[in-house]
Parts: C-alpha cells; structure tokens; sequence
C-alpha cells in the first residue's frame, strides 16, 4: 500500500545541500572580513618635488579627491579646482589634519602631511559639501575603519542671512 522509503538517499542529499551551504557561507564571510580589515596599497610615486599631487573637485554632490589614496608622512599638494568647486565649498575643511582654507581662483592650493592613516572626511566650512580620501598606515594597509562623520558646523546654506550659495 504505501512504498517504502530509502532513508539513505534523501538524507545523503540534504547532508550535501547543507555542506555546500556552509562551505559557500564560509567563504563568503572570509572574504567579507578580508576586505572590512584592510586592503593592500596602490602605490603612488610622488611627484619629482617629494610630494603627493592631488586634485580636489567637486562633482554630484560631493568632493571628489584624485588621486584618493595617500601615503602617510609624504607632504601633499592639493590642488582645488575651482571650476568645480563653487560658494561655500571653496572653504574647504580637513579636521583630522587641521586644514581651513577658503580658495579662490588665483590661490587654490592646500598643502598639508597626512600624519597618521584611515580614511578622512573633507567638508565645506558648514559642514554641508563632503567627501573622504584614505592615507594608507606605514605598511601600506588601507584601514577599513572611517573617521566620524562631521556634522554642520555652522548652520545651514542660507542660514543666517548670510547664504553660502552650496553648490553653485
């Protein structure tokens, strides 16, 4: 009346879906770890005058620094496109490295040495445009861990009266 079923079989087949389970699983979060922890360093030769060259520009909402990664203790000149970088994210903010600079057009260069390694957050004085680059530690590991993020430090655009014309 009712067929005998092989134990064997089925229970075979559930051991292996299971296997292959926790070996993909194991892998994936090995690799998720790998990455969190850090990351090897692409190295950058600095530029003949024995400093990092970068450009700073901001674009959809946001600094964006070029390169993005940096040597820690290599003096960096940055330079600030002020094409692109337009009212009051020309003040240009590095809290970590103690950078304060408003550019314009005619002085549009930020000069500084990342002393110690993470990633770092850039922001207008208002703490409203931002962006991050990375300073890798002196073995050439990028640190996964990000800096807190910066909070407005002085109102909102337009706040005040004064208007910082964000963006534009």
């Amino acid at each position: 009346m009712f067929k005998e079923i092989k134990p064997l079989p089925v229970i075979g087949a559930i051991v292996i879906v299971l296997l292959v389970g926790i070996a993909t699983m194991t892998t994936y979060t090995s690799a998720v770890k790998q990455k969190d922890v850090a990351q090897p360093l692409l190295k950058t030769a600095p530029a003949p005058n024995g400093m990092q060259e970068v450009t700073l520009s901001y674009s959809k909402y946001g600094y964006v620094m070029t390169p993005s990664t940096l040597q820690p203790g290599v003096p960096v000149r940055m330079t600030v496109d002020t094409n692109t970088v337009t009212g009051c994210m020309r003040s240009v903010t590095i809290p970590s490295f103690g950078v304060r600079k408003s550019v314009s057009p005619g002085d549009n260069i930020i000069e500084f040495i990342p002393d110690k390694s993470g990633t770092f957050q850039v922001v207008c004085s208002m703490g409203m445009g931002r962006g991050s680059f990375t300073v890798a530690n002196g073995a050439g590991v990028i640190q996964a861990a990000p800096e807190p993020v910066i909070t407005g430090q002085g109102g909102s655009c337009g706040a005040s009266g004064g208007g910082c014309g964000c963006g534009g």
